[in-house]
């Protein structure tokens, strides 16, 4: 049973992905972002993968351009606002 849940580490390796968050913080990308996708970079690089970002924050995709200048493969933007987050939770 459980050999039919479990993916071969060839096809995970293949799978896997190195993935940064990103922060928006006075209309830019924050500082500390930059490290983490570094970070990110040189770890997608060793694995022969993809870096990705994940920036979360609401009217950012023109940041996203940013991230993808500073070494991010790509970039997820999610856009939500808080208020609309906790009231799901709700």
């Amino acid at each position: 049973m459980w050999d039919e849940l479990l993916t071969p580490m060839e096809e995970a390796t293949q799978a896997m992905h190195a993935w940064a968050v990103a922060e928006a913080e006075n209309g830019g990308i924050a500082p500390i972002s930059h490290e983490l996708l570094g970070a990110a970079r040189d770890i997608a690089d060793l694995l022969a993968t993809r870096a990705e970002a994940v920036l979360i924050r609401k009217d950012v995709e023109l940041l996203a351009d940013e991230l993808v200048s500073r070494g991010a493969d790509g970039v997820c933007v999610v856009q939500a606002m808080l208020a609309e987050l906790r009231a799901q939770r709700t």
